[in-house]
């Protein structure tokens, strides 16, 4: 899904044979439902639900952030998602040691430093 303006995050949802659903948001980050799927984890699917639904609504009303920075040996890649509300913010990141830029989403190639603040979809 396409927003109108390009300085809000697109998002892409893709199934899998897992089961299981991946979101694509942004330029960068993809988030899994269910994260790991082995029966010690045992996740509840209403709680994955949810989890999927509150991700999708704080990227369209513009409550998400992604970054890259320079590491010691690679970059890190962050995120950042959520609100000042009960459940507030949700933040990651991962170093990738020996990797030097990231390919996007859309293709194109992102190094460090690269931060971006979403904006809110527009209304129709």
């Amino acid at each position: 899904m396409t927003p109108r303006s390009v300085d809000a995050a697109p998002l892409t949802i893709v199934w899998t044979v897992f089961p299981g659903v991946l979101l694509h948001a942004g330029a960068l980050h993809r988030f899994n439902y269910p994260v790991c799927g082995c029966d010690a984890c045992d996740d509840e699917w209403t709680a994955l639900a949810d989890d999927l639904e509150r991700t999708v609504f704080d990227v369209v009303a513009g409550r998400y952030e992604e970054s890259i920075a320079a590491g010691k040996d690679g970059i890190i890649v962050g995120y950042r998602i959520g609100s000042g509300s009960e459940l507030g913010w949700s933040s990651g990141y991962s170093n990738d040691v020996g990797v030097h830029h990231r390919i996007g989403h859309d293709g194109q190639q992102l190094t460090a430093p690269f931060s971006r603040v979403w904006e809110a979809w527009p209304e129709r």
